[in-house]
């Protein structure tokens, strides 16, 4: 159950993005160009961008951004030692995964509820109440062994039990066949 409700493939698009503009900030002419064209369409949430010590991207960062809400991106050529520096706002994303978690929470707690109604009414009319009724006969049995069926105590809990069985939604051949009615 945890694996259908939690798994999630990963969102690998800003490190593909990230890795690209490697290699397409490689061309000076060419490389402010390429930031802004993977802001415009892929990387929407990219906050800043840096290939070395040349600042491609510095928009500044929301002051009410939690540093939770930021991920950093370093890659780094192992040829040319040039090291590429992205800021993202993962903030929606978080957002999401919030809702996910929230509504998936309240899914599994409708699970449980409906389970223990459609459980517990079952388990009291087949077990519980049979078991005390039981009880009552005993105490009945231990007061009067030879006359209980002359009471009217008896007469009330036979009058209860053909009650019981009327307005159950169990039928009266269930009934019959449980356990405790045998005693």
């Amino acid at each position: 159950m945890n694996v259908l409700c939690n798994w999630q493939r990963p969102d690998t698009t800003t490190l593909m993005a990230m890795a690209v503009l490697h290699g397409q900030t490689n061309n000076t002419m060419f490389a402010k160009q390429a930031v802004e064209t993977a802001r415009d369409t892929v990387i929407p949430n990219l906050l800043t961008y840096s290939r070395g010590d040349n600042v491609l991207l510095n928009e500044t960062i929301p002051a009410d951004l939690r540093s939770r809400e930021l991920l950093y991106i370093n890659i780094s050529s192992l040829e040319s030692g040039v090291t590429t520096t992205g800021c993202f706002s993962v903030e929606y994303y978080l957002e999401q995964m919030a809702l996910v978690e929230i509504m998936t929470t309240l899914f599994i707690i409708m699970v449980w509820l409906l389970g223990i109604v459609f459980f517990v009414g079952p388990v009291m009319i087949l077990v519980v109440e049979p078991i005390e009724r039981m009880v009552r006969l005993l105490g009945m049995l231990m007061k009067d062994p030879l006359g209980y069926t002359n009471t009217k105590e008896y007469r009330n809990f036979m009058q209860e039990e053909e009650d019981f069985a009327e307005h159950s939604m169990w039928g009266k051949e269930v009934l019959d066949g449980m356990e405790t009615k045998f005693l």
